[in-house]
């Protein structure tokens, strides 16, 4: 194999059954961009030779400035590619899952030969060093918090926060609000715009009022009788002042 034919080896899969598919063609309906974030991550994947790389502020804005992008719609790509299964993206890293189909033959290969140290390369070995994150257990009140909140990015994060901020003893409180946000403050909102789950509990940004008409202060409305009795003493008290 010639060093040409070797680097184009050395890649990975990609319209065979990476965008002509349903879900991809649903995500570039939502943002065009979701593809050149698709290809980015595919990219950093292959040059880590494994199934994630690590992410952090740091890579996000390298990314975004790499594909000319701002870093709001940065993230709002990787969420799509969440949403449609093709990203698992936590606070600290993000993994393809099923990474050794969309590898070409070349890599397949070579991933398979563990290095001189005697360390291996296989993408299910590097599965399964994640498989730690991917299973972490979360209380009963935060899955229920977690499953209402509308940004689905960095749950690992997100319940970091909800432990540091004692948020299991309000919990209840907590889940109320963002129930009543998401229903009037985030409703219809793009969703680069709605703060990262993390952000809003270390904000403490369940004490903020939700506006519209689920916790807008009710009106006192006078009834019927009130305002005659009210036009009754106006009355007497103009014939009182003409006499």
């Amino acid at each position: 194999m010639s060093i040409k034919e070797k680097i184009m080896a050395d890649w990975f899969k990609m319209y065979e059954n990476g965008l002509d598919n349903p879900k991809m063609r649903y995500a570039i309906h939502k943002n065009k961009d979701v593809t050149a974030v698709w290809v980015w991550v595919l990219t950093q994947c292959c040059r880590k030779k494994g199934d994630s790389i690590d992410f952090d502020d740091f890579v996000l804005f390298g990314g975004s400035q790499t594909l000319n992008m701002d870093t709001g719609d940065f993230n709002a790509c990787l969420d799509i590619l969440q949403e449609i299964g093709y990203i698992q993206h936590e606070s600290e890293y993000i993994l393809v899952p099923k990474w050794g189909e969309r590898q070409s033959e070349y890599c397949r290969k070579m991933n398979k030969k563990p290095k001189q140290s005697g360390v291996c390369t296989d993408t299910v070995h590097l599965e399964e060093s994640r498989g730690d994150k991917k299973r972490r257990e979360y209380t009963e009140a935060f899955e229920t918090f977690w499953k209402i909140y509308p940004r689905k990015t960095g749950k690992g994060a997100a319940y970091d926060s909800w432990q540091k901020m004692g948020c299991e003893n309000d919990s209840e409180k907590i889940i109320a609000s963002i129930e009543a946000q998401s229903r009037t403050v985030f409703a219809g909102t793009e969703m680069r715009f709605i703060p990262l789950c993390q952000t809003w509990l270390n904000q403490e940004r369940w004490g903020d009022e939700a506006v519209g008409d689920v916790l807008a202060p009710q009106k006192k409305v006078k009834s019927l009788n009130q305002i005659t009795d009210e036009a009754i003493r106006a009355a007497e008290m103009d014939d009182l002042n003409y006499k």
